[in-house]
Parts: structure tokens; sequence; C-alpha cells
């Protein structure tokens, strides 16, 4: 791979490639899928298409328990805005002309009319909450079992292959995050607009002292109504990811307004949704979990993130890998 290919188009937002080539920690977000700690992933060649590896640890070296965070963290975010507009414009005019003398002549005379209206009306609303109450994580550092031993690379007696690379990675799931999320974003927006257009003429003829009008009448009017409601939002305690374009649909939109206001109300609750799902798997603090249990607790969606640490920076693979012997 090269250099140039680990590089994004935003260099303000450094690619996991690059993140795992420093060998420091990456936390990565989860949403809804059983992953055990202790797991690989390789991250340095193509991490898009990394699938989890075998473990690399003594099972029985890796207790597990829930650590609660102080106080934990939280915040909430509710906005609101709405811009409304309008424009109008009216022409009237007359008019009038006449021909010809006392037995013999015509005149014209008539009106003419324009109104538009035009109004819009603009209306944008979200509501983000996120929380984090702590992190399942293991007990004490995780031990190599001894086939992993036997794959890693020893560079000082001339070991650089890729087998330990190949088949645990070069990252290994050390923790995961508890905790919510929940985004939602609607935009509405409604605009009318009317045009009307009226024409009156009358024509008048005059002959040998008889004199007959005819009037001539021309209406146009017409008048639009749109209205359009999207929304984008997202909940990771309940798997929830809606990506609504705008509809002009009347039945449609009336549906997608009461589920924006469902939306908004599952932000608003969400550290009381939280607690009441943590009871439920009876996660509390310095609680000790199985893998099984863990692996429910993904599926729950009550975790949010795993945290990822390199097998660089573990003591056996430090030892083994600056080994003479």
């Amino acid at each position: 791979m090269a250099v140039e290919d680990d590089f994004q188009e935003d260099p303000t937002m450094p690619s996991i490639a690059q993140l795992a080539a420093t060998k420091t920690e990456i936390i990565i977000p989860w949403q809804q899928k059983a992953i055990d700690l202790g797991m690989g992933l390789l991250l340095s060649k193509n991490p898009t298409s990394s699938s989890p590896l075998p473990t690399a640890f003594v099972q029985t070296s890796t207790n597990i328990q829930f650590v609660a965070e102080d106080g934990c963290e939280a915040t909430y975010k509710e906005t609101s805005s709405s811009d409304a507009g309008g424009s109008s414009e009216h022409l009237s005019a007359t008019m009038g002309a006449s021909i010809g003398g006392s037995w013999l002549g015509g005149s014209v005379a008539g009106k003419y009319d324009k109104a538009v209206m035009n109004n819009t009306d603009v209306q944008k609303a979200s509501v983000q909450a996120s929380i984090r109450v702590g992190t399942i994580m293991f007990t004490e550092c995780p031990r190599l079992n001894l086939e992993a031993l036997s794959k890693v690379p020893r560079p000082r007696l001339g070991k650089q292959d890729s087998t330990f690379l190949d088949t645990y990675g070069d990252y290994y799931i050390a923790g995961m995050c508890v905790g919510a999320t929940s985004s939602i974003f609607m935009s509405s927006s409604g605009s009318e607009s009317s045009n009307s257009e009226n024409t009156d003429v009358n024509v008048t003829g005059k002959l040998l002292g008889f004199s007959k009008t005819k009037n001539y009448d021309w209406n146009e009017r017409e008048a639009k109504a749109i209205s359009e409601v999207s929304i984008s939002a997202f909940d990771t305690l309940d798997a929830v990811h809606i990506d609504a374009p705008a509809s002009v649909s009347g039945i449609y939109i009336s549906e997608q307004r009461k589920r924006a206001a469902e939306l908004a109300a599952m932000g608003r609750k969400l550290e009381s949704r939280l607690r009441k799902r943590a009871q439920q798997y009876d996660i509390c603090n310095d609680k000790s979990l199985s893998t099984e249990q863990c692996r429910q607790i993904c599926e729950s969606g009550l975790v949010i993130g795993l945290i990822l640490f390199p097998f660089a920076q573990l003591r056996d693979y430090a030892n083994v890998s600056n080994s003479v012997i």
C-alpha cells in the first residue's frame, strides 16, 4: 500500500490505517452486533473490510467486569429555527380611445388587473443526546497463549514474518463503551403562490346615431400550495436509522410529522431508556460478566463503541519481540 493511500481528502480527519500505524488506542463505533473481548482486528492493511480474528489470549486470564463512569458523561442539545417570507405584486391599468365624429365613430375602454402573491415558511428542528455510563473491560492485562507467543515476530533474531499479524491482527478488543446516542433532524417547508389576471374591455360603435356596445372579459387564476417534510435520524439503543427525503404527499407528510415527534421524544428520554435497559441486564459497577453476557449486552444496543489496544503494547508481546534467545 502506497503512503498516499492512507491519506484522506480532509487532512484533519486521519484514517484508521493512519491511527493504527501510530500504535495508539483507538475507539470505533459499534451497534447491536455480538462480539467478544480479546478478538483481534487487522487495521493497518484494510480496516474497512477487517473481520474479527480469533483471540490470542489465555481464556482463564481474561476476567471481565463492568466499571461505571464517575458521574457518567452526557450531552443534550435541542435547537429549532424558522424562517418565513412573503412577497406580493399588484398591477392595475385603465385605457380608453375614441375615433370618428357625431354620426360615425367608435370608442374602446378597458381595465387590466394583475395580482401575484408568494409566501414561504421553513422550519427546522433537531434533538441530539448522548450518554456514556461505563466500560466493560478486562480486570487485568490479558496474557498471550502459547500458540500466539510462538507467532510473535522477533526482529533481533531475524524473524520478520507476518504470521502473528495474519492470524490475530495488530489490535485487539480491550473494552466496550456502554451508553447510547440519539439524534434527529427534521426540516419542513411550505410555500403558497397565487396569480390572477383580469382584463375587461368595452368596445362601442356608432353609426348614423345608433350605437352598440360589446364587452370582452378575460379572467385567469392560478394557485399552488406545496408542503415538504424530511427526516434524518438514528438511535443506537433501538437500532433506528432513518433518512427520509422530502415528500409532497399529504398522507405521508402527516406520518412523517408524527414519526419525527416520536423520535424527538426518544432523544429527550434517552437517559431513562438507557438506565431501564441496563437494569434488564443487571449491569452495575464492578459486576463480573461472562462472555455470553457481553454478547447479549452488545446485541441489546447498550454498546456504542469498541476500545482497541495494539498488541505491540502488551507486556508478553514486547518481551518476546525484543528477546534475543
